[in-house]
């Protein structure tokens, strides 16, 4: 089989495709054949060797997938060969409140990633993909959309008539506006384009701010909420948490997702403390709100937004676009 590891470096000029023998799964995994991949920052972010643990080379990455499974282990029952099947990125973390062990264990680094003809995978690493979603479609799910539903609707618990602001149109935001129009929530989406402000108005936002021409977007916000301010802010950038603090309102919640522009910002806690305000971290989700999410997706019979999609031969082009930030919705690669 054909697949792509970093070998001796880091960079996406270091991912080089290699021959390796198809892998054989033990008791309680599972072998898939890769139908389709998608790229989160945090991809690229390990790719350019800004993991915050040591990897050690050479490395498959890549977290997100979606494939039919080959074979399974001795001990595995809740697949069987032909299952089409999505991964999962946090396989220890089921339901609840999760231990900090199970957080630690993610696929696509430090566990083996997904950039590969075929994977083995723990049974626990894997779902069941709704029959209505193609694998490519599917393939986009498992970070991004699952990481807006735990902001939105797992810890949000957004309700009608509600108001979310979404920063950006990447993958996790626009997620974000269906998950949150899905439940008939207003949207006010930000982003320095207008031309990515106006497909966001065609998937349903109600309010858009330009925030290059609008640097104070959060006076903004208060304007366009009549002063009160909205119920939940999903923050992408990380350097705009004050801002993101000052656009919510009394008891409101600013969903911690991203650092696409810094991971060390000065917050300013006076609105914590004087008005209720909170702000929650998002590490993806469990498996349970994977289950609801797909349920509920169905149901709307939902499809995600992919702004781009390479052929695994073309891999390098598609995390150099991830890097420029210039798509609308998810990058993904067939296989």
């Amino acid at each position: 089989m054909k697949q792509y590891q970093l070998d001796t470096h880091f960079s996406i000029d270091g991912l080089a495709m290699q021959d390796a023998p198809i892998p054989t799964p033990g008791a309680n995994e599972v072998l898939i054949k890769v139908k389709a991949l998608s790229l989160n920052f945090r991809d690229y972010n390990i790719v350019r060797g800004g993991y915050p643990d040591k990897l050690t080379l050479p490395f498959v990455p890549v977290s997100d997938g979606a494939g039919e499974v080959v074979a399974v282990g001795a001990a595995v029952q809740n697949f069987k060969p032909k299952d089409r099947v999505m991964t999962h990125f946090l396989p220890k973390w089921r339901d609840g409140t999760p231990a900090a062990a199970m957080l630690a264990q993610t696929l696509g680094a430090p566990l083996p990633g997904l950039l590969a003809e075929y994977a083995v995978l723990p049974s626990e690493a894997l779902a069941i993909l709704p029959d209505y979603l193609s694998f490519t479609e599917a393939a986009t799910l498992p970070v991004a959309a699952l990481t807006a539903w735990h902001a939105v609707v797992a810890i949000g618990r957004i309700t009608a008539g509600q108001t979310v602001v979404v920063q950006g149109t990447g993958g996790v935001a626009i997620f974000a506006l269906q998950f949150a129009k899905m439940h008939g929530a207003r949207v006010i989406v930000t982003s320095s384009s207008d031309e990515k402000l106006k497909r966001a108005k065609e998937l349903g936002a109600d309010a858009l701010i330009n925030y290059k021409t609008t640097p104070e977007w959060h006076k903004e916000v208060l304007k366009l909420t009549n002063g009160y301010g909205a119920d939940i802010v999903l923050d992408v950038a990380g350097t705009t948490l004050n801002q993101s603090l000052a656009a919510v309102r009394v008891g409101g919640q600013v969903s911690a997702i991203g650092l696409l522009q810094g991971h060390e910002p000065k917050v300013n806690i006076v609105p914590l403390l004087q008005h209720k305000k909170s702000i929650v971290g998002i590490t993806v989700g469990s498996y349970a709100m994977l289950q609801d999410m797909l349920i509920a997706m169905e149901t709307h019979q939902l499809h995600p937004i992919i702004g781009a999609t390479f052929q695994f031969a073309d891999t390098k082009q598609a995390f150099q676009q991830l890097a420029d930030g210039d798509t609308f919705g998810k990058i993904a690669i067939t296989i």
